[in-house]
């Protein structure tokens, strides 16, 4: 016995998807120019986006962008004075007790300006 198949006329597909994308690239081509991102949601909003798809989408877009517009995240920092911290507490001189101390001494002060600069 053969069996046919029958197109199901139940599914209704709709492609949120392509849209999300296509205004998420947006939002992150107006991050790089420069826009704010209060202007951003608002052109959003006014495109006929929910407030929930706006917020995520300019959220999405900031995070995405943050190299292109030389955003220091606290992580990186954070990174920064872990290696600095690490690489100021091995080496041959951490057998030294006194000169390890120094070295330490002086990178945790180098990590510490690190942190404070923007």
């Amino acid at each position: 016995m053969r069996y046919r198949s029958v197109p199901n006329t139940n599914f209704n597909i709709i492609d949120d998807d392509t849209p999300r994308t296509a205004a998420l690239d947006w939002a992150k081509q107006q991050f790089i120019a420069g826009v704010d991102g209060d202007v951003i949601a608002t052109d959003l909003s006014a495109q006929g986006w929910s407030a929930d798809d706006v917020e995520q989408i300019v959220e999405d877009a900031r995070q995405q962008t943050s190299d292109e517009r030389g955003v220091v995240t606290y992580h990186q920092k954070i990174q920064h004075a872990n290696h600095m911290y690490r690489r100021g507490s091995s080496g041959w001189m951490a057998g030294i007790p006194s000169l390890g101390a120094v070295r330490r001494l002086l990178h945790a002060i180098a990590s510490l300006r690190a942190l404070g600069k923007k």
